[in-house]
């Protein structure tokens, strides 16, 4: 190989690349017998510099008995350092190298779970069978080794095929070399077997094929090992207790931890304490990766076969005695507070050690989401996961306290960093979508979370970051994954009172980003006002997704029974968005938008039935586009000339701002979330359900939409649902809708309050907004209005495929986070669709 050394000061140095392609050639062209420890030891240096996908996905097609012998030796390493816990902690290295050579591997080898790799050898561990010819060792260690070729598609083609008398692997036998003893004679290959191996009685291959070396010959030996200790379980005990070592993963002398956060089992020695050293977050990091490596069987199935996945790596990590310890750890570590957030400039104290701890507490975000995520499917179908359980026991106001405020300090990041006085001077850590994501989980796993959130939490340490946090991204295409989450957790969080009053909390200054992208406003007012327009700004974006609408619209419907006063800024565009939905060629246009003018007039009623005195300025507006809803109110013809109109054909983008787009279960495009600078053409979408009660059934489309990186969608347009129809059918549904619309609290309003505003405007006796308003104020609608209306509360309603939905955007996330690392290979995954702008 000409290119394989270099002359520097006329000595001659051979390129590690060189050998490592080499042996990686060597790999994907011959089996080296298990029991080959010379060769072995010669190809670990080598192998993790060359372990690309392309390579290892070759050995496990043409030659998986490799490929085994990789994992299954690569397991026995870690198995017999974990005896010697002094030796990690010395010669680390070799350690780490062994896991990065695992976190290579797994991906590839969870392609296809149902393979026979994964069925045969990972749950298993039956080895492919082989047979080897035995030579004389090569005196010259410089000279590469002779491999003799093997057989042509001996073990690509059926390499697990089973005799169904004894269970034992065949199929045609192949050709590699192992030493000899030195004088010509066969080696005893079960005298190298090593002691620690379990194995099975020996099952001869029965090949015969000519030109194949001859169980019988002898020059000829078989394995001795046709099956091992199965590696899926294996490998996950060990990497567990590898996350629990003294001066690997652990300070030498730990510190018992503040909290137990009340969870069962825990060994306090173990737990992970703050402030280690940046040495041990490294080892924990690279350990984490591997966790997550060995957890995404779910990225390469299809959406509609992940509810159903089973991974039996998962099941043995929350099954383990440590499982509590390392549930426990995770929490530690997320909810001690970063030093990048104690203040201005403070990072820079810390140097690299910010950013070694941030890398950590993402990837105990990661591993922790994936814990939570797992549901084990039981015979009676009953999602089971041991960690849940108790992880929904906690109760101590200290816990909940500490969790909430850890995950509210992580998102109050982004707000520091946007309101600093100098740019960049407080750094931003961005694990926002991990955090609502653990918010969402934690709240739906523990009541008394839930009730400590919205009863005793500081409200605004939430609302203020994930409003901001929606206005930023509401732009974005690849953020609306982030978008969809924060909607939905107003939602499920807006159905309780106490909550709901949390709104009329005023947000002093609180960033926002309204109009064009990074117009950053400081907004003065409540979180209703807020709520209000960066809502309306969304649905007259650009997103256009018919469940956003919806549950940003049933969010502002729970909330307007307890809104005390909302400003002239967020009235106008309540009413503008209003005066939108009821333009006939709107409100016709979808099954879905009669759906949001119906949450409109009753968040209309709710304030002027029970929050009147006290949001004059709403109802100034409400008269002054008084045509808009009399219009509805009293002009039905009107509206249904406006439908008549539709047959024409569909109405242009323009038309429709925000656009409807009409499809069955009220089904959404899909979130996205951002790409790292690494790949900046990949995005993910998969498909969000609407979860409102009472309203469209939750699902999710078979379909997914791809969305490119230039924040584009490959646009639907949206179907007349009127044009569909008959006549008759199109009068009915018309009719239907109108009759539900309840509107009588609006119109007696109007009807009252329109006489008054004329006489007032003639007479000149108000000049300004305040006489205005303090008009408004004298007035009351006692006798007026109808009796109140019982307040409605829509409340979330949970089914599998808001479950799936969020686990494809975690798994989406965590696919983005990792490209950097290229841990899993795109072409290769199914459960979201991943686009190339341009492709597009």
């Amino acid at each position: 190989m000409g290119n394989a050394s270099s002359v520097t000061d006329g000595t001659t140095e051979v390129d590690p690349e060189s050998h490592a392609s080499v042996w990686m050639s060597r790999l994907m062209s011959t089996p080296i017998a298990i029991h080959d420890e010379a060769s072995w030891a010669k190809a670990w240096a080598h192998l993790l510099p060359a372990c690309n996908v392309i390579c290892l996905r070759t050995i496990k097609e043409k030659q998986p008995y490799n490929l085994a012998a990789m994992v299954h030796l690569s397991l026995v390493k870690l198995e017999d350092a974990l005896k010697a816990h002094d030796r990690i902690a010395a010669e680390p290295d070799d350690i780490l190298h062994i896991v990065r050579l695992l976190t290579r591997i797994l991906p590839v080898t969870l392609e296809d779970a149902d393979d026979e790799f994964n069925r045969g050898f990972m749950a298993q561990g039956v080895l492919p069978r082989v047979a080897f010819r035995v030579v004389e060792d090569n005196k010259d260690a410089d000279h590469p080794r002779k491999v003799q070729p093997a057989v042509s598609g001996s073990l690509s083609e059926h390499p697990y095929a089973l005799d169904d008398h004894d269970g034992a692997p065949k199929g045609d036998v192949a050709e590699s070399v192992i030493p000899s003893s030195g004088n010509g004679d066969a080696v005893d290959v079960k005298e190298q077997a090593s002691s620690r191996e379990q194995t099975s009685p020996v099952h001869p291959s029965t090949s015969s094929a000519e030109g194949v070396c001859e169980p019988s010959s002898p020059s000829c030996v078989t394995l001795s090992v046709d099956r091992v200790d199965a590696p899926s379980p294996r490998l996950m005990r060990v990497l567990i207790d590898l996350l629990f070592v003294p001066g690997f993963t652990l300070q030498a002398q730990p510190a018992a931890p503040s909290t137990h956060f009340e969870l069962p089992n825990v060994s306090a020695e173990l737990v992970w304490g703050f402030g280690d050293m940046a040495q041990i977050d490294a080892h924990r990091v690279e350990l984490l990766r591997l966790l997550i490596a060995c957890s995404a069987v779910g990225l390469f199935r299809a959406s509609e076969q992940f509810a159903h996945e089973f991974n039996p790596l998962l099941k043995v990590a929350v099954d383990d005695t440590l499982a509590e310890t390392l549930l426990c750890s995770l929490l530690h570590t997320i909810t001690e507070p970063l030093p990048s957030a104690s203040g201005t400039f403070s990072f820079m104290s810390w140097g690299t050690a910010v950013d070694a701890r941030e890398e950590l507490v993402l990837a105990s975000l990661h591993a922790l989401l994936i814990i939570l995520d797992y549901r084990r499917l039981e015979a009676d179908d009953d999602p089971v996961n041991p960690l849940l359980g108790s992880l929904s026991q906690m109760r101590l106001p200290s816990n909940l306290s500490r969790v909430y405020s850890a995950l509210t300090s992580l998102l109050g990041n982004a707000v520091s960093a946007a309101t600093a006085y100098l740019s960049r001077s407080v750094q931003e850590f961005d694990c926002y979508q991990e955090v609502f994501i653990l918010l969402w989980k934690l709240i739906d796993i523990c009541p008394a979370f839930r009730e400590f959130v919205v009863t005793r939490a500081d409200s605004s340490a939430l609302l203020q970051p994930l409003l901001y946090i929606m206005s930023r991204s509401k732009h974005d295409m690849t953020q609306i994954g982030i978008v969809h989450t924060c909607a939905m957790l107003m939602l499920k969080l807006s159905s309780n009172r106490e909550f709901a009053l949390a709104f009329n909390a005023s947000c002093g200054s609180c960033p926002v980003v309204l109009g064009a992208p990074g117009n950053l406003s400081m907004f003065n007012g409540s979180y209703a006002d807020l709520l209000v327009i960066v809502s309306c700004e969304i649905m007259f974006g650009s997103m256009r997704i018919e469940s956003l609408n919806h549950m940003l619209l049933t969010t502002i419907t729970n909330v307007t029974p307890y809104v005390r006063d909302l400003t002239w800024a967020s009235s106008s565009a309540l009413v503008d968005l209003f005066e939108h939905f009821s333009k006939p060629d709107v409100l016709w246009s979808s099954r879905s938008v009669p759906q949001y003018l119906l949450l409109l007039i009753e968040a209309f009623n709710n304030v002027l039935q029970y929050q009147y005195s006290g949001n004059p300025r709403l109802v100034y507006a409400m008269t002054r586009k008084s045509s808009s809803f009399l219009n509805l109110c009293i002009d039905g013809d009107e509206s249904r000339e406006g439908a008549n109109r539709a047959d024409a054909g569909p109405p242009t983008v323009e038309q429709l701002s925000p656009e409807s787009e009409p499809r069955s279960d009220a089904q959404a495009e899909a979130p996205a979330t951002e790409a790292s600078a690494a790949v900046e053409t990949d995005d993910v979408t998969s498909q969000p359900s609407s979860p409102v009660r009472r309203e469209t059934a939750a699902s999710i489309s078979d379909d997914h939409p791809a969305v490119t990186n230039d924040g584009t969608i490959p646009r639907r347009r949206s179907s007349n649902v009127l044009a569909e129809m008959s006549p008759a059918s199109r009068k009915a549904w018309v009719q239907s809708w109108l009759a539900k619309f309840p509107l009588l609290p609006i119109r007696r309003t109007l009807e009252f309050l329109l006489p008054r505003m004329n006489s007032l405007y003639e007479s000149g006796a108000y000049q300004n907004e305040a006489q205005v308003m303090a008009f408004f104020k004298d007035l009351t609608l006692v006798g007026v209005l109808p009796l109140p209306h019982p307040i409605t509360v829509r409340q979330y309603s949970p089914s599998r495929y808001t479950s799936v939905w969020f686990s494809s955007l975690l798994w989406g996330v965590i696919f983005l986070r990792h490209q950097r690392t290229h841990l899993f290979d795109p072409s290769s995954i199914r459960l979201f669709v991943i686009s190339n702008a341009r492709d597009s």
